[in-house]
């Protein structure tokens, strides 16, 4: 009944249309991701390549191979082309510099590049965490801490405590991929999960649009089977659409770094205080895995809506209806804009937020099925929320809150489905006709 199910669905009008529309877009998608983008991401690449062959140079160079060493080796010769360049540019108008003060300038460039690398790989994320464990230490030996910080303190101990290893390299490409990867996948994965509502919507109001529920939901186990054959055959096509766009974001990042994707998240400065000891391959499997989760929670909610009436419009209609709510809310929540205050006296940036709005999302993100459309704001931060006196991840309470909330609405439309006071059109038997017809 699976097989017969899923070729039903794959060759309905519906599931062909929307397929051809997921296509294009997801198309569009890419073809504008390359054409803003490609040409910065290969450029950045090829720059990060010599600064990378510049850093080999000079742990060769150095006797011991020690990167304090090779810092001061390059430090050294930066400041000594800063000030070439200069005296080579000092008396000379912009529009007439040569080329030597430009070659000087580069060079002293690469290197800027090269202590930058470095010293976030060796300087600024060890000194983070031995910030954070410092703090950490010092609130669990205070006698007047509470017992929940306490255990978040003993948490983050756990998580930082623990050593990563970095390559030596120039990480601005797999910043950029980084970046551009939250741009293109903004809003598509929000656009998809309407097609699934659409087409869960149309699959489980099939029998009754076509008056074959009396004959369906009278069979002894036919009822159950044909649910499970339909809620498989969904799972099956969402399935393979996330596994597709899976390999795609594999292959281009890839394409963007290399060897690099099973370097530990961490060495993403955006993910600096990650607490998950996972490489950039596994954040995209991780990361697409919840995505997944966010369709089947979408098919459920379909599949239950559409136990309450026959109708594919009232179904479809209160599905979106209820998926638009979750969305808009997500939106506006996770949308706040950032305002910089500039003290005019010390020249100082401060940065404000709408607060209300910066809170609103925190707590939504723990509960709101809808935040794992965009996983990566969990891994940005050392995310936690008191439940019950005892610190629970945001991202492991949010699939937590999902999967519940997925398997009651399919709890819900199964036995719904499986039940023969289901049936709204009632079948005459031939004693009933017989005294209508009297």
């Amino acid at each position: 009944m699976y097989g017969i199910e899923l070729k039903r669905i794959l060759k309905s009008k519906v599931f062909i249309i929307l397929a051809l529309l997921t296509v294009v877009y997801f198309a569009f998608v890419i073809v504008w991701y390359f054409r803003d983008f490609g040409e910065y991401i290969k450029s950045e690449k090829t720059s990060a390549d010599k600064v990378n062959a510049c850093i080999q140079q000079y742990v060769d160079k150095s006797q011991s191979g020690d990167i304090e060493e090779v810092c001061n080796l390059i430090q050294a010769d930066a400041e000594r082309l800063r000030q070439e360049s200069f005296q080579s540019g000092a008396d000379v108008p912009d529009g007439e510099k040569n080329e030597e003060y430009f070659e000087l300038m580069n060079q002293y460039l690469y290197l800027s590049s090269c202590l930058d690398t470095i010293n976030y790989q060796y300087k600024r994320y060890p000194q983070l965490v031995y910030t954070t464990l410092d703090k950490a230490y010092a609130v669990i030996e205070d006698p007047q801490t509470s017992e929940y910080n306490i255990r978040l303190s003993n948490k983050a101990i756990e998580h930082y405590n623990v050593y990563k290893d970095f390559s030596l390299v120039d990480t601005k490409p797999i910043s950029s991929w980084n970046s551009h990867e939250k741009v293109k996948y903004e809003y598509f994965y929000l656009i998809l999960s309407f097609v699934f509502v659409i087409l869960a919507a149309d699959v489980f109001c099939a029998e009754r649009t076509l008056n074959l529920e009396g004959m369906v939901y009278t069979a002894k186990y036919g009822r159950k089977r044909l649910f499970v054959s339909k809620l498989l055959s969904l799972l099956t096509i969402a399935f393979a659409a996330v596994a597709l766009l899976t390999a795609s974001d594999i292959i281009l990042a890839n394409y963007c770094m290399g060897d690099l994707l099973f370097e530990p998240i961490q060495i993403i400065e955006s993910y600096k205080s990650c607490v998950f000891n996972i490489n950039i391959l596994q954040f995209i499997i991780l990361s697409n895995s919840m995505r997944l989760l966010f369709l089947v929670f979408v098919i459920s909610i379909a599949a239950a809506v559409s136990q309450i009436s026959g109708k594919v419009f009232f179904a479809l209609m209160f599905s979106a209806i209820l998926l638009a709510a979750l969305t808009a809310l997500f939106v506006y929540s996770s949308h706040y804009e950032v305002d910089e205050i500039i003290n005019m006296e010390t020249m100082e940036v401060r940065h404000t937020f709408y607060k209300e709005r910066l809170d609103l999302f925190t707590k939504l993100r723990a509960f709101l099925p809808v935040c794992l459309s965009q996983p990566h704001d969990f891994f940005e931060k050392f995310d936690y929320i008191n439940v019950a006196n005892f610190p629970f991840l945001r991202l492991t309470t949010c699939v937590t809150v999902t999967a519940a909330a997925t398997i009651l609405l399919l709890l819900f439309a199964y036995f719904r489905f499986g039940s023969v006071f289901s049936v709204r059109r009632k079948i005459k038997t031939p004693k009933a006709t017989a005294a209508a017809a009297a």
